[in-house]
């Protein structure tokens, strides 16, 4: 058994552990693998929107993160995101009504602040949220 071998052999356990180590951690770190507690709520991610005339028609300015499931609120109206296309995306009003509207990914200080969004059921596991304190 030569050093190469030695020191390679010695070392694959440690190297093991902290990998390991490290991968749980990280589980743990997820909000969406967390399970809320009595006093916690999941909330839908609600951000704002604001419009942009754009090639000559009315566009959404929402976050370039933007996904399925997603509340936003575009000058008192709020709608939730059903389906995203490249450059539109289908949302539903509060009423269920579906709309095409065109939208422009663009991350800046107005949509990039966290909302409260609505509560979700607890049997909806699908749905990107995030965990608050109360219910309120």
């Amino acid at each position: 058994m030569d050093r190469r071998m030695f020191l390679g052999t010695a070392a694959a356990p440690a190297l093991f552990a902290t990998t390991a180590v490290t991968v749980f951690a990280q589980g743990y770190d997820n909000p969406r693998r967390s399970v809320p507690q009595d006093h916690e709520v999941r909330r839908r991610i609600r951000r704002r929107a604001f419009t942009r005339v754009m090639d000559g028609r009315p566009c959404w300015v929402v976050p370039t993160q933007v996904a399925v499931g997603w509340e936003l609120v575009n000058a008192q109206r709020l709608v939730v995101v059903r389906v995203l296309e490249d450059r539109a995306a289908l949302v539903a009003d509060i009423g269920g009504a579906i709309q095409r509207i065109y939208i422009t990914r663009e991350d800046n200080a107005s949509n990039s602040q966290e909302l409260d969004g609505s509560v979700l059921e607890t049997s909806d596991i699908t749905t990107p949220s995030r965990v608050t304190g109360n219910a309120s």
